[in-house]
């Protein structure tokens, strides 16, 4: 009996000295072991608690702008389903660039989210979720990446034979929208988006040069097509343009217009833009994607070593019940019996 005694005594000790065989088992009266790891490693799980909080945090101040700038626009707002039905995907994207980043913001957000309950709460059924989401992610930067990469030529293709017009007749409808075509003109000295370059502006109603056309800007393109500087009368210098240079360049030939505004198509411009910089973009795309196998990588190492917690401890509490139950057995302790679920009184009648 005092053997039986000794037995369970040296079983009811602490998963600090807990040995466990191939197969998860404590072995009957060997000693057990050193095992000293009672929580996942620190490196691990800061790694995806602190990239993960940062996304979370980047995601909700993109949030936070985007929605605001989404909410002061209403007229976009209740034109955001009939672009998506009626428009193309490029104008549409264009107009309602903020919807984009509250989209991406939402997702990105979500997903670091995920990540960071799995590494704070050690959750081994989050973090496959979360492993899912990150493998989705990489798959769609990839994607994009190669869309990136071989499509630009399409879409400038696109932009100059149809897409152009609901980008020439949106000018004005919206002041954002206004200042994206003007800021897209200015910074690639460009004018016009299809092969007829500045001309595409006799298309929008407020420059259409027609004799009925009340506007003052009839006949004119807008500012941002302008040069910075244009020759002087005498064409001896440069000098800044002025103010209205754009009156009257639709009643210009070619030539004489070219000395005043930017001849070259938009398209054709940001076509220039992104081939220049392909390296760049596919460059990035790869680092994102580098990043996210890395905290795949790391989620799948912080996974193991829940697993392996998981198996020590579960295996520590099997040795102690049996301990406890070999004591009990040698009359050394006596375990308090659990009390019997009394059935619920019938009301009475």
């Amino acid at each position: 009996m005092a053997s039986k005694a000794s037995q369970g005594a040296a079983q009811h000790e602490t998963p600090h000295n807990l040995n466990l065989s191939g197969d998860q088992q404590v072995e009957g009266d060997k000693s057990l072991s050193t095992t000293t790891q009672v929580h996942a490693r620190p490196r691990a799980r800061g790694v995806i608690v602190g990239v993960n909080l940062t996304v979370v945090l980047l995601a909700l101040v993109a949030l936070w702008c985007a929605t605001y700038s989404f909410a002061v626009r209403p007229s976009n707002r209740n034109s955001l389903l009939y672009n998506l039905l009626n428009k193309s995907f490029l104008f549409t994207l264009f107009m309602h660039l903020d919807a984009l980043i509250i989209a991406l913001s939402v997702a990105s957000g979500t997903v670091a989210a995920f990540g960071l309950v799995a590494a704070l709460r050690e959750n081994i059924i989050v973090l496959e979720v979360y492993q899912s989401l990150i493998a989705v992610l990489i798959v769609a930067n990839s994607v994009l990446a190669i869309a990136g990469a071989l499509g630009p030529q399409s879409a400038r293709d696109h932009i100059k034979e149809s897409a152009y017009v609901e980008f020439i007749q949106g000018y004005r409808r919206s002041e954002y929208f206004q200042h994206l075509i003007d800021a897209l003109q200015s910074s690639m000295d460009c004018c016009g988006f299809s092969t007829e370059n500045f001309r595409d502006w006799d298309r929008n109603e407020y420059f259409r040069c027609v004799q009925g056309n009340p506007s003052r800007e009839r006949c004119s393109v807008p500012h941002s097509c302008c040069r910075s500087r244009v020759l002087s009368v005498n064409d001896s210098e440069l000098v800044q343009a002025p103010r209205f240079c754009g009156r009257g360049v639709l009643l210009m030939e070619d030539q004489e217009a070219w000395r005043r505004v930017y001849t070259r198509s938009c398209a054709d411009a940001a076509l220039t833009y992104v081939m220049d910089n392909l390296v760049v973009f596919v460059g990035v795309g790869m680092v994102l994607n580098m990043l996210m196998l890395g905290m795949l990588a790391t989620s799948i190492l912080l996974q193991d070593q829940i697993r392996t917690i998981t198996a020590i401890y579960d295996a520590y509490y099997k040795a102690v019940n049996e301990g406890q139950e070999a004591m009990e057995e040698a009359g050394v302790i006596k375990l308090p019996q659990r009390p019997l679920e009394q059935p619920p009184e019938k009301p009475a009648v």
